[in-house]
């Protein structure tokens, strides 16, 4: 495939994207997959910090009441 190169500083919106991929990905991937084999995936970007979870990360049992082969009560 081709490169294509954004501008530095250019702002890309979904238009501009579609004639990326309408000009420059799909006439390359009709030429290089002309029976249509081919699968697209999808790229996911991980967030820097992993989001919090909202269900409360305290125990739902003192540890006191934990049975006496517990791991945590072995630890103390």
């Amino acid at each position: 495939m081709p490169p294509y190169f954004f501008k530095p500083g250019e702002k890309v919106v979904t238009a501009d994207y579609h004639k990326v991929l309408r000009w420059t990905v799909l006439p390359w991937r009709r030429t290089t997959y002309p029976d249509g084999s081919y699968t697209w995936t999808k790229m996911v970007l991980h967030a820097i910090r992993p989001r919090r979870s909202r269900i409360s990360t305290a125990p739902t049992c003192p540890t006191s009441g934990w049975p006496t082969f517990s791991p945590a009560q072995t630890q103390t």
